[in-house]
């Protein structure tokens, strides 16, 4: 088995094969995400192989426009996908919490999503995305296929640029495994629907991430009857609730810090007799001084 490591490098040019995060010469990197999942993808089963590829900005400021679909890959738990934010650059994994636009990330223009994910044992990892545009469907992550199962997204940060309405953050639809969303910051993301929206009968773990400004932080659709866990998590700001659940299924809610009461304003903690914590008491809204800015 072996780790198979490739690179996006925003200032790089057009024409390399991507194994290093050179910005020029025939090993250079991938220009954006899109060159690099069209170049790349592959039978990682067969070939026996991870893949891992580090996103970078580069020593130019610029962002990643280009929407990608990650499809086509036969993926497993044993020979899973990576994509993440180069740790060693300087530029290209933002570890602050805090929206930094001099680190990589992807900018939704288009009225879609930044990455539409098919796969399997995929982990994104420390990314992160800005959405621009007004539209029904702007979201950063969709995942419309049975296929994308045993789904990882941590570390990123999803952000609305002012005067912009979105869909959501991440909308899991069609799966049939669990995702996990953990450590993720979600600005003013899911005025139309919520931050992340679940039209899936998947488990999904969502933990110890940051909400502020968003429409709501969960959305949960009728069609779900999959087990749900929302644990640690601050919820702040919210613009109709902190979440919706119209679907039927075992849900834990747990240890996480809101600024709204239980029910009786236009901003409730939750609809359909839920609330964010199972624990009379126990919203742990005194931990969260400094949430305006993110922390």
């Amino acid at each position: 088995m072996a780790v198979v490591q490739r690179y996006i490098n925003l200032s790089a040019a057009a024409s390399g094969d991507g194994t290093t995060n050179g910005e020029s010469g025939a090993t250079c990197a991938y220009v954006d995400m899109a060159t690099w999942e069209a170049a790349e993808q592959t039978d990682l089963v067969t070939d026996t192989d991870s893949h891992v590829v580090d996103c970078d900005m580069g020593s130019t400021t610029v962002k990643d426009t280009v929407a990608v679909t990650i499809d086509g890959w036969v993926i497993s738990e044993t020979y899973p996908l990576t994509v993440r934010g180069n740790r060693s650059s300087g530029t290209g994994f933002n570890d602050t919490g805090i929206w930094d636009p001099a680190s990589y990330y992807t900018r939704s223009v288009d009225g879609f999503s930044s990455i539409s994910h098919r796969e399997a044992s995929t982990t994104f990892d420390g990314l992160q995305i800005e959405i621009a545009k007004s539209n029904s469907s702007s979201t950063g992550w969709t995942s419309n296929t049975f296929v994308a199962t045993d789904v990882t997204i941590k570390n990123c940060i999803v952000s609305v640029v002012s005067g912009y309405t979105s869909k959501s953050a991440i909308f899991i639809d069609h799966v049939s495994s669990a995702w996990t969303i953990f450590n993720n910051v979600f600005l003013d993301v899911g005025s139309a629907n919520g931050a992340i929206v679940s039209d899936a009968n998947a488990g999904t773990l969502i933990y110890n991430n940051t909400f502020y400004g968003c429409g709501r932080a969960l959305r949960i659709t009728s069609s779900v009857t999959g087990a749900y866990t929302f644990k640690n998590n601050a919820v702040f700001n919210s613009g109709t609730e902190d979440y919706l659940d119209d679907g039927t299924g075992t849900r834990t809610f747990d240890y996480n810090a809101t600024d709204d009461p239980a029910s009786g304003t236009a901003v409730p903690r939750g609809t359909n007799g839920k609330d964010l914590d199972n624990d009379t008491g126990g919203e742990w809204v005194a931990s969260f001084t400094d949430h305006t800015t993110n922390d």
